[in-house]
């Protein structure tokens, strides 16, 4: 492990303590416990402890705020007890498990507990002993040291190093972005003065006298300081497999290597490359290092935080991740749409024009619109695509690599970069990176929500673009960095600006994340209008339906006896009713709803035979037109186990539907007075909340309820101990009635499996019952077949074709429990004369009367006139809807405004936040950039939430650190760590580059790339070669990283053996030259 002088020097000055726990570990920990202290436990401590425990209040004598009263404690002794959470006084406290409990207002969420465990079992490390800076108001000026620190430098294009024989050191060097000319050619020197090649050996791959490749000049260069030497190139088998794993993540095909193994042709291992690069699954595999950088996630787990509160659609961002890459979409533009797609998705390229302060850089150059879309052959090869379908898609190619659907049916056809004018989905689902948020969605405190949906956009635009910790300074100025609180609230103002969330929910529920709909304004208007026509159209047809109906309903009025007496009639065995109304003239829709409302309408009986249920032989299930209701017999002599359930022997179970009860109903063949006595048993515990039961005489056309109850989840009810159960032993009936027993579905219907017992004492005493009757023997047919004896009475229905109009009785003395009377007693002339009297009072003639047509189908009852009229108005109606277009697809992304309804909605600045504290506010910060990169005078932010304004700077060539860090991302990913081995982290906590000249050649390259490097896989020559690809291609393309790729692996540096010399092992035991090739596992998704 090493260390510069400044870090441990920083260690010392921490103290023993500290420098103790962090030498202990390794230095990608120790930075992890400094920043898992900065982010997480200071940001804890001040909101739920300062305010008792700070430097104004100290209750119990406990000061939580400095490293050193931390450590003192309180009287009883210090808060932490080694590296042992579970014997620290701290962690007892937060998890309530001891006389003291912290904070006293309320328990921390497991989370936050989690981070003060991870926090304690690292040894408690605390940066300093000083107290915090000012949160807010505070005067901050960084140090000369600070404003020299090496990351915060322009990007200088420095001159290639004179070990570069072959005349590739520079004229000049200047800014990233600088113009120049080409490098003086030189003299090739022998061969056996090449480095790269062993002495008395062929070269495997290339040939030369000396570096071709610039990366190897600088990597030579800091070799040679030291008097070692790079090690031999691999083996053909060796470099083929380690670049298909790099750039593919799969390893090569047996014909694969074979073919590069025979290949002898000159550019043998340049064609590999970039076969590698045009192939789909380099995107695949890049996508999956840039998604661990933005913390993407498929799903937040739709059982917890619920399927609308879930980021259902994040697949399309990592779909449009691996879309952007595989097509060598610029990185500056790969910036602007995550960060501000949604700005630019409708405003064409002008979207991504620089701002003027940009251009307006001294000494930059800039390359043009034309000039982007010119990409250079070498890339243009990598890619599969020429320089004229680049310059149509803008840099895309949008076939998905995912197997899930694409956006919409005509995304593949849609240009990712939108002209003025059009619009441009993909920039809308670029915006997924922030809304992959990690948050804590469904907080009880919707304030604190709003604030870490920021500080969580703040923080993942820092690490993953420009390589800075910018939530350190969330709760205070940056322990470390020349990050002011005021450089964080001007930020955080831009991201508060913004919302991912439609609105806020309700305390205790999940945030709904916001789903924007794939199409443009323009057609989100023509939707609406279309919508809109629509409703009125159906407005105007429900409305003429109603009129037409009601006036309909009124002219039947008159025949109401005539349809009682029908319905009465129709119901003893005759003509079908269809047939029964046609034949006396009668509305056939009419007399089917007097049925029903008259109790007559039929039942759906479940008649569909299902033998040895889930395999088990001799238990039989009867259901209807769906699975549930479903009864079920058990008929052997054992109980039965089946998925949850339990079935005992010689048993009845029924089912109720999702919103249907079932019904085991007994069919009286004799008159006198009946007893009841039964049970309900839940027979599945495993789930549901229970079921209801109702014990039912029903007689003629009246349904009264016997008793009933209400059966918990796994429990069981005698019918006896129902309500009303003292009419059970009192039943008279008449031959044709029936008793019947409903099973209701409670508010969840699974797991409602349920044992029903029924017994039927007649007035001789003799008995039916259920479970004897329909299982007490092997079942050969149909309960409902008649032919089993006591079976023959026995039946069991669906509810679901059947309505139960009333319960009971209505009240004594009105036209209609003379009716209903009258039709029980069967007395045609008093059912008349019944008839006649209770029409006389009916006047219903809306929605709740028999009369209305319920159905569509049922108009052609209807006067000729309305049915012409009402057929009209739904062509109208049918037409406007099929010109509805298919639903859009959609994106969980980012949308101007803070969230609406909240206290953050709409575009604004925002103060500070005092300690973190949302209610406790500084002064007010107007939106910006940190100031130790974009400078003290910077234009204010007029327009808009200041994203496309920060997207532009990021992609600058002005700001030092963006393209330092994804070409520090790159070399990480072929070397196994970067130049600087902290890649989201150039800070003062970060590492320091192990070749700052080579950082800052690549980020130029990058910037304002040169047809010097543009280095072709030629070999057999002992001067560098040009392809004529090459040779008429003054513009490469800018921010290309498939250019870089393809710079790097075409490097002797990268071509070395794993194997390095003995004299540069032992020099460089962690191979921080670059001398050898690292030894590198396999990561999950390879293997």
């Amino acid at each position: 492990m090493r260390w510069n002088a400044a870090s441990t020097l920083a260690l010392a000055l921490m103290g023993p303590g500290l420098l103790g726990t962090l030498a202990a570990m390794p230095r990608d920990d120790s930075n992890a416990a400094m920043e898992l202290f900065e982010t997480a436990v200071r940001p804890l401590f001040a909101e739920h402890c300062f305010s008792c425990h700070g430097q104004d209040r100290q209750a119990a004598g406990l000061r939580l705020d400095t490293r050193d009263s931390f450590r003192k404690g309180a009287a009883s002794g210090p808060l932490v007890d080694g590296n042992d959470p579970a014997r620290s006084r701290l962690i007892r406290a937060v998890r309530h498990e001891g006389p003291v409990r912290m904070p006293p207002a309320g328990k921390l969420r497991e989370s936050e507990i989690a981070v003060l465990e991870r926090w304690v079992r690292w040894g408690a490390p605390w940066p300093d002993g000083r107290s915090p800076a000012p949160s807010a108001g505070g005067s901050f000026q960084p140090t000369p040291a600070q404003r020299r620190f090496w990351s915060f430098q322009p990007i200088r294009r420095p001159a290639v190093p004179g070990a570069c024989g072959n005349g590739l050191a520079e004229r000049r060097s200047g800014s990233a972005a600088s113009g120049g000319s080409a490098p003086d050619a030189a003299a090739s020197r022998p061969a056996s003065a090449d480095p790269w090649t062993p002495r008395g050996k062929r070269a495997s791959v290339h040939a030369g006298t000396s570096p071709v490749n610039p990366i190897d000049a600088f990597i030579l260069a800091r070799l040679r300081e030291k008097g070692l030497r790079p090690a031999p190139r691999a083996d053909r088998r060796t470099l083929i497999r380690r670049a298909t794993f790099d750039l593919l993540g799969l390893p090569p095909t047996p014909e694969e290597v074979e073919a590069f193994v025979n290949d002898r042709s000159a550019n043998a291992w340049g064609k590999v490359v970039d076969r590698l690069l045009a192939s789909p699954h380099y995107g695949e595999r890049w996508a999956r290092h840039w998604l661990d950088v933005v913390r993407y996630c498929d799903s937040l787990d739709s059982r917890v935080v619920g399927q609308e509160a879930d980021i259902s659609e994040a697949w399309r961002y990592r779909d449009w991740v691996v879309n952007a890459l595989n097509s060598d979409m610029p990185y500056s533009d790969f910036i602007l749409y995550q960060v501000a797609g949604d700005i630019v998705a409708e405003t064409g390229n002008d979207g991504l024009r620089a701002a003027p302060a940009d251009r307006a850089d001294a000494g930059t150059r800039r390359v043009d619109e034309g000039q982007c879309a010119r990409g250079s052959p070498a890339v243009q090869v990598a890619s599969g695509r020429s320089a004229g379908a680049h310059a149509r898609t803008g840099g895309q190619r949008l076939v998905s690599a995912s197997p899930r659907k694409p956006l919409a049916s005509n995304h593949a056809a849609r240009p990712p970069r939108a002209t003025r004018g059009s619009f441009n989905p993909d920039a809308i689902v670029a915006t997924g990176m922030l809304a992959i948020g990690n948050w804590g969605n469904g907080d009880a405190d919707k304030e604190k929500i709003l604030t870490d949906m920021a500080d969580d956009m703040v923080d993942v635009t820092g690490r993953a673009f420009l390589g800075l910790t910018l939530s350190c300074a969330r709760c205070h100025h940056h322990k470390f960095d020349p990050l002011s609180t005021e450089d964080y609230y001007g930020l955080a103002g831009i991201f508060f600006s913004t919302h991912i969330l439609p609105k806020l929910t309700p305390k205790g529920q999940g945030e709904v994340m916001l789903r924007i709909p794939l199409i443009s304004r323009a057609e989100q208007a023509r939707r609406a209008d279309l919508a809109a026509r629509t409703a009125e159209a159906q407005q105007r047809l429900q409305v003429e339906r109603e009129r037409r109906y009601a006036a309909h309903a009124r002219t039947l009025l008159p025949e109401t006896a005539r349809y009682v007496t029908a319905a009465w009639e129709s119901s003893r065995p005759h003509e079908p009713p269809e047939a029964f109304a046609s034949s006396r003239g009668l509305a056939p829709y009419a007399l089917r709803q007097w049925r029903d409302f008259l109790g007559y309408g039929d039942y759906r009986v479940m008649s569909t035979p299902v033998r040895d249920v889930l395999g088990a032989a001799g238990v039989h299930a009867w259901k209807g037109a769906s699975d549930t209701p479903s009864a079920t017999i058990n008929t052997t002599g054992e109980a039965r186990s089946l998925l949850t359930f339990t079935l005992p022997a010689r048993s009845v179970s029924v089912h109720p539907g999702p919103a249907n009860g079932v019904v085991a109903a007994w069919r009286s063949p004799v008159s006198g007075r009946i007893a009841l006595a039964g049970r309900v048993a839940d027979s599945d515990p495993a789930g549901g909340d229970g079921v209801a039961w109702i014990a039912d005489h029903r007689t003629g056309g009246l349904s009264r309820e016997l008793a009933s109850g209400k059966v918990p989840n796994g429990g069981a009810q005698e019918l006896s101990a129902g309500q009303g159960a003292e009419r059970l032993a009192r039943v008279e009936v008449l031959q044709g009635d029936e008793v019947q027993l409903l099973v209701l579905p409670g508010e969840t219907h699974t797991c409602d499996t349920t044992t029903v017992e029924l017994r039927i004492t007649g007035p001789d005493g003799r008995t039916w019952d259920l479970s004897r009757d329909l299982a007490g023997d092997p079942l050969a047919g149909n309960p409902h077949a008649d032919g089993f004896g006591n079976s023959a009475v026995w039946a069991f229905y669906d509810m679901a074709a059947s309505r139960r109009v009333r319960k009971d009785l209505p009240a004594a003395g009105t036209p209609l429990v003379a009716l209903l009377q009258a039709l029980e007693s069967g007395d045609r002339q008093r059912v008349e004369a019944a008839a006649i009297d209770f029409a006389a009072g009916f006047k219903v003639s809306d929605a709740s009367s028999p009369f209305w047509i319920r159905d569509v189908a049922d108009e052609s009852a209807l006067p000729e006139i309305d049915r012409v009229e009402l057929a009209r108005l739904a062509r109208e109606l049918e037409d406007l809807r099929r010109q509805a277009p298919p639903p859009p697809a959609y994106a969980n992304g980012a949308q101007e405004g803070g969230v609406p309804e909240s206290t953050h909605a709409g575009i604004h600045d925002v103060r500070v936040h005092i300690r973190g504290r949302y209610d406790r506010l500084g002064e007010l910060v107007p939106r910006r950039f940190p100031r130790i990169l974009a400078g003290d005078r910077q234009p204010p932010i007029r327009e808009g939430s200041g994203r496309l304004q920060l997207a532009r700077w990021l992609a600058s060539s002005s700001n030092p650190l963006t393209a330092r860090v994804i070409v520090n991302r790159l070399w990480q990913h072929h070397f196994g760590e970067g130049i600087v081995r902290t890649p989201s982290n150039f800070g003062f906590l970060g590492d320091r580059p192990s070749h700052p000249e080579l950082l800052d050649w690549l980020a130029a390259e990058l910037v304002n790339p040169t047809a010097d490097a543009r280095v072709c896989g030629c070999a057999g020559t002992r001067t560098p070669q040009v392809s004529p690809a090459h040779r008429h291609d003054p513009a490469p393309m800018p921010w290309s990283l498939k250019r870089m790729h393809r710079l790097i692996l075409l490097s002797e540096t990268y071509q070395q053996s794993s194997a390095g010399r003995p004299e540069t092992v032992r020099a460089d035991p962690d191979n921080r030259l670059f001398g050898r090739m690292n030894r590198r596992r396999l990561e999950a998704e390879p293997l």
